[in-house]
C-alpha cells in the first residue's frame, strides 16, 4: 500500500513539474509573439538629430531559424550567401540607405577656365548610383542619388574537435553591402553585459 502511494505521489509530482515547465515555455513563447506583434505594428521612429544627421529607431523581431526560412526566405538566403549556417546565426540586421545630393556648383573662378565648364547636360547611372550634371548660368547643377543595403549577421563559431561541434568559441559579425561602389570602412560589435 505504501509503495503504491509513493509511486502515485511521485508520478503526480512529476506531472505537476512537467505541466509547470510547459506553462513557463508557453508564456515565454506568448511574450515573444506579443513583442513581435508590437514591433510590427508600431510606427517607424524617424527623426532628424543635430547637424542634419538622421536617426532611425525600430524594435527587434525575435524569430526561430525555421520561422525565418518560412516567413523571410530572402533573408535566410542572404545569411547562407555569406557562408554562415542558419543555425549559428544569432542576429540579422538589414539597413537600407538612400543618399540624395542636389546642389549648385559655382562657375569657374577665372574667364580663361570658362572653356572647362560643362555646356551640355551629362547623365550617368547604374543600378545603385545616378549622377546628373546640368549647365546653368550661375554654375552647374549637380543631382546625385545613391542606394545601398547593408546586411549584418552576428553568428557564433562553435568549438570543433574532429567531427564534433559544441558550445560557442566566439561571436563574429559579418557585414555585406549590396552597392559595389560602397567601401566598408569601419564596424564594431560591442556586447554590453550586465
Amino acid at each position: 500500500m505504501k509503495k503504491t502511494l509513493i509511486i502515485i505521489a511521485t508520478t503526480t509530482l512529476l506531472l505537476f513539474i512537467g505541466c509547470g515547465w510547459v506553462i513557463l515555455c508557453q508564456r515565454s513563447e506568448n511574450r515573444r509573439l506579443a513583442d513581435n506583434n508590437r514591433t510590427l505594428t508600431e510606427r517607424l521612429a524617424h527623426t532628424t538629430a543635430l547637424a542634419n544627421s538622421q536617426r532611425l529607431s525600430i524594435g527587434r523581431l525575435r524569430m526561430t531559424a525555421g520561422e525565418l526560412e518560412e516567413l523571410r526566405p530572402t533573408h535566410a538566403q542572404r545569411i547562407e550567401q555569406l557562408g554562415i549556417n542558419l543555425r549559428n546565426a544569432r542576429a540579422l540586421t538589414l539597413t537600407a540607405t538612400h543618399t540624395l545630393l542636389d546642389t549648385l556648383l559655382p562657375p569657374p573662378p577665372s574667364p580663361e577656365r570658362l572653356s572647362d565648364s560643362i555646356t551640355t547636360p551629362i547623365h550617368w547611372s547604374d543600378e545603385w548610383v545616378s549622377l546628373t550634371l546640368t549647365p546653368n548660368p550661375n554654375g552647374t547643377h549637380l543631382h546625385f542619388i545613391s542606394h545601398d543595403t547593408l546586411t549584418q549577421v552576428v553568428h557564433r563559431i562553435p568549438y570543433k574537435w574532429w567531427i564534433f561541434r559544441w558550445g560557442t568559441k566566439a561571436l563574429r559579425q559579418e557585414i555585406r553591402s549590396s552597392n559595389p561602389h560602397t567601401k566598408l570602412v569601419f564596424s564594431e560589435y560591442i556586447e554590453i553585459e550586465k
